[in-house]
């Protein structure tokens, strides 16, 4: 690949990042050959001029970890990727999303190494904490922030399912973990904090409205300083703890003033054996998860995985691996058969009879 010299071009991006982005595309393309070079030469650019603390040097340290994990490097690849979590913890705390994405890391890499109780471990906290983050910060974001997100976000939980799908015979007490999450986060966009946030920016209240917006300036606030290395939380003299009680005391207040936004502004409380305690005895829950295989990357294999749960609370999972053509030719043909009024004698053994 050749780069044209362009003036403005190189004032904008310097050489380091130029070889981070070319790192990144020939991973995408499978040249993993030419990866390793650009990535290190990188790094030795990024500590010259920053340190091994700044967000760039362990951004790209991860993906040199990652690099070594796609090509089975596992010792390298754990010898990064650990150095990477603790310049980030000791930079930046365990709450900063590039601390999380690390640990995400490091399941995997546990998971391809056969280290599963690790990396159950990991998937564990990792799973928690973006739930958390997703109770504190989805309330007050826009449409299109929360879109933006959750993409980012969902990736996690689809590692955790395909983690799972592999491994419950050995941690059966993780079909309850995959259970809870699915309830607490499907349909998680279409929830109702967009319509109170407009029914109360659009109504009469003005002592209402105005504790609303100062309400989601302190989540952005607290949103923005999540991202910031202690240094800089320090320089800036910004306590999070303090942000956070200010944000939570405003959300109360608010809460009093709005049953609809104390009832909109959390997650689905509702686990498993809430649903347990619904059930008769002729009666389960199903609850029905897409997503595709993975173990060191997303395949295009999609799975569905089948959580039933009856009124003794024992969760049972059924697997099926042909995603793929349940939602083409099967699906197709079942659409025909109610289209042209055919007699369908297959669709329930491919989608229900297991």
């Amino acid at each position: 690949m050749n780069l044209t010299y362009c003036p403005n071009f190189w004032g904008t991006i310097n050489y380091a990042d130029i070889q981070s982005i070319l790192a990144s595309l020939y991973m995408e393309m499978g040249q993993t050959e030419l990866v390793e070079p650009l990535l290190l030469n990188a790094l030795e650019i990024y500590e010259k001029k920053y340190s091994a603390e700044h967000q760039t040097y362990t951004s790209t340290l991860q993906s040199l970890g990652v690099y070594y994990l796609s090509r089975d490097q596992y010792d390298r690849s754990r010898e990064v990727l650990e150095n990477a979590k603790r310049l980030i913890n000791d930079g930046f705390g365990s709450k900063h999303p590039d601390y999380l994405k690390v640990i995400e890391h490091l399941a995997v890499l546990s998971w391809n190494e056969g280290k599963n109780e690790q990396a159950k471990n990991d998937f564990l906290e990792v799973c928690h904490a973006q739930l958390d983050l997703v109770e504190k910060f989805f309330p007050s974001m826009s449409e299109n922030e929360k879109s933006k997100f959750w993409n980012k976000s969902q990736n996690t939980f689809l590692k955790f399912y395909a983690f799972v799908a592999e491994n419950h015979k050995d941690f059966p007490s993780l079909l309850t973990e995959m259970y809870n999450i699915q309830l607490a986060t499907k349909g998680i966009l279409l929830n109702t904090t967009s319509k109170v946030r407009q029914q109360i920016l659009s109504g009469d209240n003005q002592e209402l409205k105005d504790q609303y917006s100062k309400w989601v300036q302190s989540k952005e606030q607290l949103a923005s300083a999540y991202t910031l290395s202690k240094q800089q939380l320090r320089e800036q003299k910004i306590n999070i703890d303090s942000l956070e009680q200010t944000a939570n005391a405003q959300e109360k207040e608010l809460g009093k003033k709005s049953a609809a936004f104390a009832n909109a502004n959390k997650l689905r409380s509702t686990t498993a054996d809430d649903i347990v305690k619904k059930l008769s005895s002729d009666q389960v829950a199903i609850e029905i998860i897409r997503f595709p295989k993975f173990k060191k990357l997303f395949s295009s294999q999609i799975q569905y995985v089948y959580l039933v749960v009856n009124d003794d609370g024992k969760i049972k999972i059924f697997i099926k691996e042909n995603g793929n053509d349940l939602e083409t030719k099967y699906a197709n043909r079942y659409r025909k058969s109610i289209q042209y009024q055919i007699e369908d004698d297959n669709s329930y053994n491919e989608y229900w009879s297991f």
